[in-house]
């Protein structure tokens, strides 16, 4: 049970054919809820700007079933999986002047050039 101040809205089932989880998570995972504004602080302190949402899908398979995953959404529906990623999303925005689309492949482009660091084996 989450507790919801009367801004918030859940949602039951995401049934939109505009529905932005991937069809290959529909699978592999149960919807839960989808709250706009999402309850969580804003990256960069204040409230969330207008449209932005929060969903959590539960997995329904593998070694990791039963656990919930958090997604946050832009306005323009950008699936954000972190809050480390909406802030670095937040600052693609200021240097893109607010195109989201630019800025989701900004950061694609970033995420693609960062090594990865190595496991602990």
């Amino acid at each position: 049970v989450m507790n919801q101040t009367s801004s918030t809205t859940p949602k039951k089932n995401p049934s939109s054919a505009n529905n932005s989880v991937a069809s290959h998570e529909r699978k592999s995972a149960d919807f839960v809820d989808e709250i706009s504004p999402p309850p969580e602080p804003f990256p960069t302190g204040g409230p969330w700007p207008e449209g932005w949402k929060r969903r959590r899908v539960r997995r329904t398979t593998g070694a990791s079933s039963g656990h919930v995953d958090r997604y946050w959404f832009s306005p323009q529906g950008n699936k954000l999986r972190s809050m480390a990623e909406i802030t670095r999303f937040l600052h693609a925005l200021v240097e893109t002047h607010g195109n989201e689309e630019a800025a989701k492949e900004k950061l694609k482009r970033t995420k693609a050039a960062t090594p990865k660091k190595p496991r602990k084996g």
